[in-house]
């Protein structure tokens, strides 16, 4: 099938390599990432939210742990001397949860970007919905935020998911790109689409849907789900070529195996 008749470009989306598309400018810091340019920074393994499809591997779940892409981080060194070897030009901040490690999260980013300038994009992402810490990374020079929503707080972003409403917005006026990241969960489309909705009415500057990943440390509570692996990642790619009134970037799928409603079957294993 060539790329000007693939369902996805069909439907508007351009494609990416591993079963990804987008619709609308890419976020820089995913632009970054699509050309190899972008350093991850995962700065601890805990997390206080416990989500069941978490797919962080076992050797920094719930650990506080430090790891520059693969290179675990014993000194401020281990972080510069990484970005340099890879020719970085920018770093994603990740966990578990980096904003549950504060003090920690904005020493790095005031390191990289004394080390390597205002122009070393810095993108975050987090599952606390807090303006203070916020506040505090826009200080620290962070360019993006990055918001995770759970599940069970997909909708209207009203009572319980005004936090991260507000959160959003205070993000936008702190002059910082903001967005949601989530996974696109089987049985919860209805929500979805609810949760688009005040998003774009927000607005954000982006949304990114990611293919629900199969590990080995979230596997059994997938298949509790009623959820087995699909390696063609059709549930992810089912849900981005459906008509949306927003525009942004919405990547397809991760490096990973998806997942979908069925019986339990063998699943590949993710790494965190």
């Amino acid at each position: 099938m060539s790329p000007s008749t693939h369902p996805l470009a069909v439907a508007g989306l351009n494609l990416l390599p591993m079963a990804s598309s987008y619709r609308g400018p890419l976020a820089p810091g995913c632009e970054q990432c699509k050309e190899g340019r972008k350093m991850v920074l995962f700065v601890t393994g805990r997390c206080r939210f416990r989500c069941f499809y978490c797919p962080v591997s076992e050797r920094r779940n719930q650990l506080d742990v430090t790891y520059a892409n693969e290179r675990e981080v014993h000194a401020d060194s281990d972080v510069i001397e990484e970005a340099e070897a890879m020719g970085a030009s920018g770093t994603g901040i990740t966990g578990g949860d980096p904003l549950g490690v504060l003090p920690r999260t904005l020493h790095y980013v005031t390191l990289l970007k004394e080390t390597f300038g205002k122009g070393h994009h810095v993108h975050l992402y987090t599952h606390e919905p807090n303006p203070q810490k916020a506040e505090a990374l826009a200080r620290a020079g962070l360019d993006e935020f990055r918001l995770h929503i759970p599940p069970y707080l997909w909708g209207s972003l009203e009572g319980r998911g005004a936090a991260y409403r507000n959160t959003l917005l205070r993000a936008r006026a702190l002059g910082m790109r903001q967005g949601v990241e989530i996974p696109v969960v089987p049985g919860h489309g209805r929500e979805l689409r609810v949760l688009l909705h005040a998003l774009e009415e927000l607005p954000v500057d982006f949304v990114n849907l990611n293919e629900l990943e199969f590990s080995s440390t979230n596997e059994t509570k997938l298949w509790a789900e009623g959820l087995e692996g699909n390696p063609r990642g059709w549930g992810v790619r089912e849900a981005a070529r459906r008509p949306r009134p927003w525009s942004g970037s919405v990547p397809g799928g991760c490096r990973s195996t998806s997942a979908r409603r069925g019986s339990r079957t063998p699943s590949s294993s993710g790494s965190g």
